[in-house]
């Protein structure tokens, strides 16, 4: 598979650029490969290319990769995990504090970082409904029941 990839990229920077194809025939427009079906487009390489430091080739590897384990993913059934279902939710919650360490003007400073870590959660819990039962966190935390 690799060797192929090798292949068509070269094939690729050999040809002379093609002329434009007529509007819709040949190739999707943005799709520069599909993996049973899934489309990868070129905003998505070029993208994770810019943010892994990854030449072209091989952040088109990358994804076609992805979709590979993805595909066997589904077909293994793992995406009714429950840890699978609330991976996307952790992964946001995981950007939201990479947002804030970053937002820091020294992420060095723990005091920094941590003070902008209490500023946000000061306004999460002023501006939502938080509600702990605690009859059904009494027995978990080894309290009566």
């Amino acid at each position: 598979m690799r060797r192929a990839i090798a292949l068509a990229w070269a094939l690729c920077a050999c040809a002379p650029p093609a002329a434009p194809e007529p509007e819709g025939q040949g190739a999707e427009a943005g799709v520069v490969a599909r993996v049973d079906g899934a489309a990868i487009r070129v905003e998505e390489l070029t993208r994770l290319a810019a943010a892994r430091g990854l030449s072209p080739e091989a952040a088109l590897e990358r994804l076609i990769d992805e979709r590979l384990l993805e595909a066997e993913a589904e077909r293994r059934g793992l995406q009714q995990r429950a840890d699978v279902r609330l991976a996307p939710k952790r992964a946001l919650a995981q950007l939201v504090l990479r947002d804030v360490e970053a937002s820091v003007p020294d992420p060095a400073d723990p005091e920094a970082t941590r003070a902008a870590l209490d500023a946000l959660f000061e306004r999460l819990f002023a501006t939502t409904q938080v509600r702990v039962v605690p009859e059904a966190l009494a027995p978990l935390l080894g309290g009566p029941q």
